[in-house]
């Protein structure tokens, strides 16, 4: 078997493991007997323990090499730093200008990839004891539990976190901070977030307007929020540093699971010309409609709601955006599970879970394996052709079409369903 096809059959039956843990756990009345500090330790330790086998189990004991981001990316840039270079001046990333310099503290603790994905590891650890606190402070316990047990099995944050160990991790550990902080120190829980940017990459922005929403001083927190990136603007504006690199990098690339990216059978291409503005105004605009339309119906009364709010900003962001990786759901997962847990418990929505992590945890390994020739990543347009780039196969090119509306149909019905929620909770407490 080739090693591409061992990697996919690994990642599905991880996949379809955590699946199966997902229906016991939940299922199981042990689960909800327990006591509340019982519970948080039970699930601390099944996360560690899943994460640091499976790091353990491809790492040390199989010996496979870190590749994918942390290889190629992440651990080149810290080693840069090390070797005294400067971020956007010696060398280029598309992260955010402290996140090289993170990396090679980390890199002086051991001088290895796989030590960024023991770091990722131990940003959830913290991150998920945090999110107990925040969901227990909002939502009542059977919520609670439900959204942490859809968390821990999911194969999403494993197969990113304890294979992968990329920085979306990392987003997630800060925002559920600046979240844990709001209402009670907004200038903090604003400082933080600003933190984020700087320290991590931009997607954190996604974020930003939906906090500050629901602060209870959104002038503090908008200035602490802004402190940061506009000191480190004004620094690298002096040294002639280009901050903005990353998002002009970034804007040439795509993924597939989006709706600009289904366009692409057509013959569209969403990163050149005047579809690439097209599509980009179109990810802008049906993020503000989304925030406009739930602050206009008055959602930021109920401190509940940023979490369906965000559920729904992050659902925007796959649905348009023409560069979304399925990776990037980990950054606000907890957030996802949460809204989910409050109003979708059943078996159905247990299997449509499970399906959603099946395809958004294999969507970028099979884009890569069956969607790749020349070095590149193909359009969908190319079913068309009687002769196909090399290297590719028609069969699969179909079946990674269908994979693709299926996960972009998944996106369609958690909005439909979060937004459902959204209004129609705003709109029972309104009538009261």
């Amino acid at each position: 078997m080739e090693d591409s096809s061992i990697v996919l059959a690994g990642k599905l039956g991880i996949a379809i493991v955590c699946s199966a843990a997902m229906f016991l756990t939940i299922r199981h009345p042990r689960s909800f007997s327990l006591t509340n500090r019982q519970f948080s330790f039970v699930s601390l330790a099944l996360l560690l323990i899943s994460r640091m086998g499976l790091f353990i189990g491809l790492y040390l004991i199989l010996g496979y090499e870190v590749k994918a981001d942390v290889g190629h990316f992440y651990f080149q840039e810290g080693r840069a730093v090390l070797d005294g270079k400067t971020v956007y001046q010696d060398f280029a990333t598309s992260y955010s200008p402290l996140f090289p310099y993170l990396i090679a503290v980390i890199l002086l603790i051991w001088h290895s990839a796989k030590a960024i994905v023991l770091a990722a590891i131990i940003f959830e650890f913290l991150s998920l004891s945090v999110w107990l606190a925040v969901s227990r402070r909002w939502f009542d316990e059977k919520t609670t539990r439900i959204a942490t047990l859809l968390y821990v099995t999911s194969p999403i944050p494993l197969l990113n976190v304890g294979m992968n160990g990329q920085n979306q991790i990392w987003v997630a550990f800060l925002l559920v901070i600046s979240l844990w902080l709001l209402s009670r120190r907004d200038t903090v829980s604003g400082f933080v977030q600003g933190f984020s940017l700087i320290a991590i990459k931009a997607l954190s922005l996604l974020f930003v307007p939906v906090i500050w929403l629901f602060a209870a001083s959104r002038f503090r927190w908008l200035a602490a929020f802004a402190m940061l990136p506009a000191f480190t603007l004004l620094i690298a504006s002096y040294n002639e540093i280009n901050l903005f690199f990353p998002l002009q990098f970034q804007a040439g690339h795509f993924t597939g699971g989006n709706l600009p990216y289904l366009t692409t059978i057509f013959g569209i291409d969403p990163t050149e010309g005047p579809a690439r503005l097209i599509f980009d105004s179109i990810t802008m605009l049906a993020l503000m409609a989304v925030f406009l339309r739930a602050w206009s119906q008055g959602v930021h009364r109920d401190p509940r709601n940023v979490i369906h709010l965000m559920t729904l900003v992050m659902l925007t962001f796959f649905l348009t955006s023409k560069k979304a990786y399925t990776s990037y759901l980990v950054m606000s997962f907890f957030v996802f599970c949460i809204s989910l847990a409050s109003h979708s418990q059943g078996w159905r929505a247990l299997f449509t879970f499970a399906t959603f992590g099946i395809l958004a945890s294999l969507e970028p390994s099979l884009h890569f394996r069956w969607m790749f020739s020349g070095g590149e990543k193909q359009y969908l347009s190319v079913l068309f052709q009687e002769t196909l780039p090399e290297g590719m196969v028609r069969w699969k090119a179909c079946a990674f079409l269908l994979w693709d509306m299926a996960l972009v149909a998944c996106y369609v019905w958690y909005f439909r369903l979060t937004w459902r929620k959204l209004l129609g909770k705003h709109r029972s407490d309104s009538s009261e």
